[in-house]
């Protein structure tokens, strides 16, 4: 009976190495549609709006925490904060440069995911007219 139960253990552990682990313990899964945007050229006294797309490919609710900016001029708006399995919520960028030149900002996203941050980019180069 032993043999039985180290043998169906060590199945057990090879599932587990090719990735299936999942079946036997579920979590959410964040993934964006895109993690890094470049923007170009855009007006310095225009304010922009930039569109992530956020999907839970897991198999147990994605619950967003917090969304926050790496600065003033950039504003987050996350439509869902949770996100069921096999679903996506849309997350809104509003920005408006406070300088002209380059820029690189970004979005930090706090979840139930096991990594501890999802950090979005983008980037652009703000313009006069």
């Amino acid at each position: 009976m032993q043999n039985y139960n180290l043998k169906k253990l060590s199945f057990l552990l090879f599932i587990c190495s090719l990735g299936y682990c999942t079946i036997i313990s579920p979590h959410p899964r964040l993934t964006v549609n895109k993690n890094n945007i470049a923007l170009g050229n855009i007006p310095f006294d225009s304010t922009i709006s930039i569109q992530y797309v956020l999907y839970n490919l897991g198999n147990l609710d994605l619950v967003i925490d917090t969304v926050t900016a790496s600065c003033d001029c950039t504003v987050p708006k996350l439509l869902k904060k949770i996100i069921v399995p096999h679903d996506s919520s849309n997350l809104l960028i509003q920005f408006k440069p406070v300088n002209i030149g380059e820029f690189n900002k970004a979005v930090i996203i706090k979840s139930n995911i096991d990594s501890s941050f999802t950090i979005l980019k983008f980037s652009g180069f703000a313009i006069k007219k």
